[in-house]
């Protein structure tokens, strides 16, 4: 068992050696600060629920959001706020979980392209003499 930790440090060493690897995780860096700070200055824009007629902005919320999709999940999030005397607080950290998970896809192509750079890196021919 200790010899498979031996390969997978191996294997981390190599991929942290090379530069393709630190961008790439500048660049996964810059997408989720990006995304943190739109949803930031969106959520400023949205505004807070006043403290005596958020029961009727949600529902509201919700039958303008039911002309298009009677089925969206936002309907029943807000029916449950509404039936459990839940005010919105605006974007939280599970809320920005919910609304990010397209960052999944672009963690999923950097996962890949590092992935492919592995197995290129493995048979890559090196002539001895620039050993």
């Amino acid at each position: 068992m200790s010899n498979f930790f031996q390969l997978v440090r191996n294997e981390q060493t190599k991929l942290y050696s090379q530069l393709a690897t630190w961008i790439m995780l500048g660049i996964l860096i810059v997408v989720v600060l990006g995304f943190a700070i739109i949803m930031r200055t969106a959520d400023s824009f949205i505004g807070e629920y006043d403290d005596a007629t958020w029961k009727q902005d949600l529902q509201e919320q919700s039958a303008d959001i039911a002309e298009y999709d009677p089925t969206a999940p936002e309907i029943m999030i807000n029916n449950y706020r509404i039936e459990n005397d839940m005010k919105p607080e605006g974007t939280t950290a599970w809320e920005f979980l919910y609304q990010g998970n397209f960052m999944t896809s672009v963690l999923s192509l950097l996962t890949i392209i590092v992935a492919g750079g592995i197995i290129a890196n493995e048979y890559r021919w090196v002539p001895l003499s620039s050993c």
